[in-house]
């Protein structure tokens, strides 16, 4: 199984309340330390000498003896059983213990403003338990194993849940190696363990532990948690720190990738620069990375680690990135010899993340992570989803697949590595530079298309990167091909919606009945410069155009209606910018920021904007002449006429960027 053998129990979930609220028994706690003693044994542990030390300080909690009492009377004797559990185990040569740290205080490493109530870190033995649980201590966010929420009263439970999810998060964005979470949430003396996976929080019934049968199922718990493997704890056993030797020396990760032929490839990489940021989603990382160790600091590649929703047939995936840039590497390598061609992600290494478990080869994937109760959970998910359709947004790292389907959700755990290293369109000087970029990107979204099949879907500002080269102008790199698929000359409707919301074409946010096709990415690209040139290229220009925003507040007003709300209200609003030429000028260009470069940006887009086709082009000031008198897509379904002309829209908009690119590069002295 992937979680610890016995502690993902299959009932409840945290999302809405999760398991049952339980209960304290008015008989209070039974036998009481003694008890505890006896479940230890029952699971043939003797608690040893500096374990008995601590049984007066959790004795009351369990008698029932602070029903009523605030939460922070709960804190001690909370920790005093995890150190007396931990005491006994270790003395068993268990292969780590479960500690905790100090309470009520904020974790170091933190980047939100929050104090947890106990973090939970594992240690070989309790050599550290006094140190780690003292007033001085404050625990560490890389370090933490979990977290633990708690209440005063059970009636609490469902705000201990919402906290704990918040806390948990930062597991994910501190610890570059973590595959899921783990947490636990005390009410009185109720407790809950929680599983964190990619998409659910799903919470174990209620351990009563002022009964005998809540102490054991807790004890067991812990028990399980120092016995099982580093995998089921939630960790990635592919992807390993090593500290550097001395002090004061770097340390660095050790990253096995599936290699394309089989077996694996080691990488070495400093910090993550991209770390899985949210709770839940495709927990993307991303690192710089080589493959020797002596160049760690030289980095020639970008391992991408992610888990994309997938199938379990492996059979039935249309979107295996790893695949599609195989097939890209294939086609495109064949043709190398182009100098002038500009430069395209070409994948490495990278598959199915697997790693040994039990003496097996194991796919990492949202079954192994459930283990036995992936079929329970599973059921639990279909039956909510029939009685309520979870809701849609637009921001989270899966808003480019809402809505998402009502059956379980399945992701496979990939890792890429792709080269060359690109910089985010965020390091660009000037708006010359971004249009040499996008002219780049385009250009190699139009040859993937033709020449391997593949449509990207999803061109957006983090898509996009720039390849800088000493004593060359600058390229473009199309990168992410997570929403790509494979398309023939049958193209057909998919109901997906994929995008990211303030880049994704109006037919895609309406997703219509019209296939999806390049003008939509083209569409998206339109929106790219425009949005940098309302908000800025530079870092100095985007300084700014924030300074003006802080005067003027309703300053690109209309542009931020591409960020807030729904799907159909966000495509409304580009429609009313879009739909009319005037309006266009009115909302967007003339937003865009004064400046020379800004002003073949600004003509760019408005050409870009009218989406028709044009004859050879000798100038960018010949290209709008001919735009301005062309074919005209004013019908009743104006993205089926669009669809229809695509080839030959395509064609203009290829020329069009090419010429405005070949004036940057002269602006530039190139």
């Amino acid at each position: 199984d992937g979680g610890a053998e016995d502690g993902s129990a299959e009932d409840g979930s945290a999302e809405d309340g999760g398991a049952e609220d339980g209960g304290v028994e008015d008989g209070g706690a039974e036998d009481g330390g003694a008890g505890v003693a006896a479940r230890l044994r029952a699971l043939r542990i003797d608690p040893p000498p500096e374990a008995r030390g601590t049984v007066e300080r959790f004795l009351p909690w369990l008698a029932g003896r602070l029903r009523g009492k605030r939460e922070t009377a709960i804190y001690p004797a909370y920790m005093a059983l995890l150190q007396y559990v931990a005491h006994c185990v270790g003395s068993t040569g268990a292969p780590r213990v479960v500690l905790p740290c100090t309470s009520d205080r904020k974790p170091t490493g933190c980047d939100e403003e929050i104090r947890v109530d106990t973090a939970l870190v594992v240690r070989r033995d309790t050599s550290e338990a006094a140190d780690l649980a003292s007033e001085k201590s404050r625990p560490v966010s890389r370090d933490v194993f979990a977290y633990t929420e708690i209440k005063g009263a059970v009636t609490e439970l469902h705000n201990a849940y919402e906290q704990l999810l918040q806390y948990s998060r930062q597991i994910y964005q501190s610890q570059h190696n973590r595959r899921f979470a783990w947490g636990l949430v005390v009410c009185a003396t109720t407790a809950h363990l929680v599983l964190l996976t990619t998409d659910h929080a799903v919470a174990s019934d209620a351990m009563d532990l002022a009964t005998a049968a809540g102490r054991q199922a807790f004890l067991r718990v812990l028990v399980d948690l120092s016995f099982c493997s580093e995998a089921q704890l939630g960790y990635d056993p592919t992807v390993v720190w090593r500290a550097g030797p001395g002090t004061g020396r770097k340390g660095h990760w050790e990253i096995k990738c599936p290699a394309l032929d089989g077996g694996t490839a080691t990488y070495y990489a400093r910090d993550s620069p991209l770390p899985a940021d949210r709770l839940f989603g495709r927990h993307t990382r991303g690192f710089l990375a080589s493959r020797r160790l002596e160049d760690v600091d030289s980095p020639d590649v970008f391992i991408k680690d992610a888990w994309a929703h997938s199938s379990p047939d492996a059979s039935d995936d249309p979107r295996d990135e790893a695949r599609l840039l195989q097939v890209i590497r294939n086609e495109l390598d064949a043709g190398s010899d182009d100098d002038e061609r500009p430069p395209y992600v070409r994948l490495e290494h990278g598959g199915p993340v697997r790693f040994e478990h039990g003496g097996m080869s194991v796919m990492d994937t949202t079954a192994a992570v459930l283990g036995r109760a992936y079929q329970g959970v599973a059921a639990q998910v279909q039956a909510r989803a029939a009685v309520a359709q979870p809701p849609s947004s637009t921001h989270d790292d899966d808003a480019a697949e809402q809505p998402r389907p009502p059956a379980m959700p399945y992701r496979v755990h990939r890792r890429l590595a792709m080269s060359p290293v690109g910089e985010p369109l965020d390091w660009l000087n000037s708006a010359y530079e971004l249009i040499i970029v996008m002219a780049d990107a385009m250009h190699t979204h139009a040859t993937i298309l033709t020449k391997c099949g593949v449509l990207h879907r999803d061109i957006s500002y983090n898509n996009v990167l720039t390849v800088r080269t000493k004593g060359q102008c600058v390229r473009g790199l199309l990168v992410d091909f997570d929403c790509a698929v494979e398309v023939g000359a049958d193209r057909r409707a998919r109901p997906e919606r994929t995008g990211t919301p303030p880049f994704m074409s109006i037919q895609n946010l309406l997703g219509g009945p019209v296939p999806r096709s390049e003008l939509d990415d083209w569409e998206s690209a339109l929106y790219v410069l425009c949005w940098f040139g309302m908000y800025g290229v530079s870092e100095a220009d985007r300084a700014k155009r924030r300074e003006e925003m802080k005067r003027d507040k309703r300053l690109l007003s209309e542009p931020k209606r591409w960020e807030i709300g729904t799907f159909r209200e966000i495509a409304s609003a580009k429609r009313d910018h879009m739909g009319d030429t005037e309006v266009f000028k009115e909302c967007i260009l003339d937003n865009f920021i004064l400046g020379e470069d800004y002003d073949m940006l600004k003509l760019l887009a408005e050409v870009d904007a009218s989406g028709s086709p044009t004859p050879k082009p000798k100038s960018l000031e010949e290209m709008v002449a001919a735009l301005s008198g062309g074919d005209a897509l004013a019908n009743v379904n104006p993205f089926q006429r669009r669809f229809e002309k695509r080839t030959k829209i395509v064609a203009g908009l290829l020329k069009l960027i090419a010429v405005a690119a070949s004036g940057a590069r002269k602006a530039l002295g190139f």
